[in-house]
Parts: C-alpha cells; structure tokens; sequence
C-alpha cells in the first residue's frame, strides 16, 4: 500500500455535560447572547479513557487529537476532531467531523459544553456511533509565546491517514517557517507555518506531491490545520484536512524529554 503524508485535521464535538457556561460578562444575563470562544489549549480525558488534547482557537475553530483506548497520546494519535462552535454565557456548541484514522471513517459530530474560559471545558460527544463525555482542563502552556525560532527543528514520529498508520515519517520544520517532511517510502509534503496570534500555536499550510510514492487520495492535495510544540517536552501535534474536509492527517513527534 502506498503511504501518504499529509498532516491531518481531526474534529471534536462536545455536547453540553451541564451547568453554566463562560464568557466575558458583556451580555449581562442573556443566556443565548454570543460571547468569545474559550480560546485555550485543553487536555484530559473521556469517560472511555481516551488522551485528549487539543486547541480552541478565538474565532471558534477547535482541533483536537485523540488516543486509542487506555493508551496515551505518546503512543500515537488515533483521530482528529475538527469544526467550529459558538459560545453563550450558557455553554460552547461545535459542529464538527470525527476523523477515525483506524476505521477509514469520517464521522459528524456535534458538541455542547459546560465551560469556564480559561479554565475547563465538560463535554458530552454524540456521534451516529454513540456517545461519550469529556472533562479537559485549561492548560498554561497555551499562555506562552510562539516563534519560529523555537518551532524549527526536525521532528520523527508517526503520521496517521484514513488508511491507519501511514509511517514514521521526518517532518522538518526552518526557522522562515517552511516545511518538509518525507518518509521511508519517499513520499513528500511540503508547506508553510505561521505563528497564531491568540496563543501558543501555529497555522499549517501543506501540499503533498503528486508522485507515485504518496497514497492516491492524497496525491497533489494541498491541507490546512494547527501545529502545537509543547514547551515542556518538545512533542509536536500537527492536524489539518482538506477544504472538502474528505481526509484528515495527524503527525505526533515522540517527546525529546
């Protein structure tokens, strides 16, 4: 089988675990009034003992990655949740796609939450497959401050298709922000990351070559989604999908630390 590489967007939609939500108090009382996204990096847990980790960003776009089932992020990324909600003081509803790596299934999903900006997001996920609930904590690595600087570097890990594991690829990462990335079947991708402006994060730009080296579906597409390097142990998410939103990609580094 041909392996793709191309990083991948996964959508997490999370359904209102109850109790009152966040915002900015400049809506008074009004429940349904909209208030900014709970922009922040989350992580913790399902009731299903899945890792969770992911971005929400200002505008409401939410990109998380998931585990396998009791297994930690650090052994691999097995889907994406990605979409975009909207928040009232009364909670933070997504509508967003589930990108099931092992399964080859795209799946919709949609979200409410119980959320406290900056501090906790409780959330039930409902999909046509069942449902399940998550509790993620506000993490304060988000707080720090990106650079291209501190993302270059060449990272190793793991890269996930709708086809399941697609290999170990290098992803290589230039102080302009250019990226390169191959793997051992000699399939390529190239792009751009930008420094986000609402948080330690970046924005991911990627184009797989048309060559028959790469995965068929993926030849010559070009994916957008985030980057997070955590501070901490140098392990690097990145997650986009196409504009069609008809494939999604997850790289993971393993941790320097």
């Amino acid at each position: 089988m041909k392996k793709a590489l191309i990083l991948a967007t996964s959508a997490i939609v999370l359904t209102a675990c109850g109790g009152g939500g966040g915002g900015d108090g400049s809506s008074g009382n009004d429940a349904t009034a909209k208030v900014s996204a709970p922009a922040g990096l989350y992580a913790g847990k399902t009731d299903t003992n899945r890792d969770v980790k992911g971005i929400v960003r200002s505008n409401g776009d939410v990109w998380f990655v998931y585990s396998d089932l009791d297994s930690p992020l650090a052994d691999g990324v097995e889907g994406i949740i990605t979409g975009n909600g909207t928040a009232t003081n009364s909670g933070f509803t997504i509508t967003a796609k589930d990108y099931q790596f092992y399964y080859d299934s795209i799946v919709d999903a949609s979200i409410t939450s119980s959320y406290i900006a900056g501090q906790y997001i409780n959330a039930d996920i409902k999909e046509s497959s069942g449902a399940q609930s998550a509790v993620l904590s506000y993490d304060s690595d988000f707080d720090a401050t990106p650079s291209l600087a501190t993302l270059a570097g060449s990272y190793n890990g793991e890269s996930m298709t709708m086809v399941g594991l697609s290999g170990t690829p290098t992803v290589v990462i230039s102080a302009d922000g250019s990226v390169n990335a191959s793997d051992s079947s000699g399939c390529i991708i190239d792009g751009t990351a930008a420094v986000a402006t609402d948080g330690n994060y970046y924005t991911v730009t990627l184009k797989t070559h048309d060559m028959s080296e790469c995965d068929a579906s993926y030849r010559g597409v070009t994916t957008k989604g985030i980057a997070y390097l955590n501070s901490n142990n140098g392990h690097l998410y990145i997650a986009t999908k196409n504009d069609a939103g008809t494939l999604g990609y997850a790289f993971t580094s393993y941790p320097t630390t």
